[in-house]
């Protein structure tokens, strides 16, 4: 920080002001997290419970270390806490700890109804080289998630691992045998990274042209998402020519299984 950008003194009333409560848990988990503290005092108890809306509230607020932070502490003192798993996994995951994240993830697995967690847990033991278990994990995917984004960013992570392996034309087959390169009139977020990773894998298979016409796909709908500017930039489509749009938020970031980090069991 330079010392012009240093921020203004405070009044004494603006400093002590309190803070606005962050929004509380769901009484379930406040439940879970006050019954799993068996061996502390009433006063312990409700600081975790606190200690947890704080971590959820820096969650959803983007402050994913702090988060992390928070998470792995409660995660140390009461680690039967199934949402706090929850919420430690993904968190982890957006930190790239990829261990912990699969820690995290695998226990909150056990009788876990949802299936959010999957694809990033996928994804992790993906960054950890383990081919076989994400491939299990898909298999499980199928039989059980019946949400469309769950399933789609499934498929999108066991398509990079097989990419990851040489596999590149088992890669494109999974997503396209799906039906992921279907043009969509109003295509939702799992449709566009749908086609960004059919345009990664046909541009790292040296298909220009395919990996052009997904691009471009994205690119008419919003210029700015993830990097397909740059990308149509580097082989030669945007070479010259002004890019369309100011540059805004992404339509949809991957991170889409990661909504809604805390949910009890």
């Amino acid at each position: 920080m330079r010392v012009d950008e240093r921020p203004k003194r405070q009044s004494a009333s603006v400093k002590n002001a309190p803070k606005p409560p962050e929004k509380a848990l769901p009484a379930e988990v406040s439940a879970a997290i006050r019954k799993a503290a068996t061996g502390f005092t009433t006063y312990q108890r409700e600081r975790m419970v606190d200690r947890m809306t704080q971590a959820v509230a820096a969650y959803e607020r983007g402050h994913y270390l702090e988060a992390y932070r928070m998470s792995k502490d409660l995660i140390a003192q009461i680690p039967d806490v199934m949402p706090i798993r929850r919420l430690g996994g993904f968190a982890a995951y957006r930190m790239g700890r990829w261990r912990e994240a699969v820690k995290n993830f695998e226990a909150y697995d056990f009788g876990a109804e949802d299936g959010e967690h999957l694809p990033p847990l996928m994804d992790a033991l993906r960054a950890l080289g383990r081919k076989k278990a994400v491939l299990e994990r898909w298999e499980e995917v199928r039989q059980r998630a019946g949400d469309a984004d769950i399933v789609a960013e499934a498929r999108i992570v066991v398509a990079s691992t097989l990419a990851d392996s040489g596999e590149i034309a088992e890669a494109i087959e999974t997503l396209i045998s799906a039906g992921a390169a279907k043009a969509i009139r109003n295509p939702a977020g799992r449709h566009l990274r749908q086609w960004y990773a059919l345009g990664d894998l046909y541009d790292r298979a040296g298909d220009v042209a395919n990996a052009r016409q997904y691009f471009m796909r994205i690119y008419a709908i919003d210029p700015a998402a993830y990097d397909v500017a740059d990308r149509l930039e580097a082989i030669g489509v945007l070479k010259g020519k002004t890019r369309r749009g100011p540059r805004q938020k992404p339509v949809s970031e991957r991170a889409n299984a990661q909504k809604g980090a805390v949910r009890e069991k």
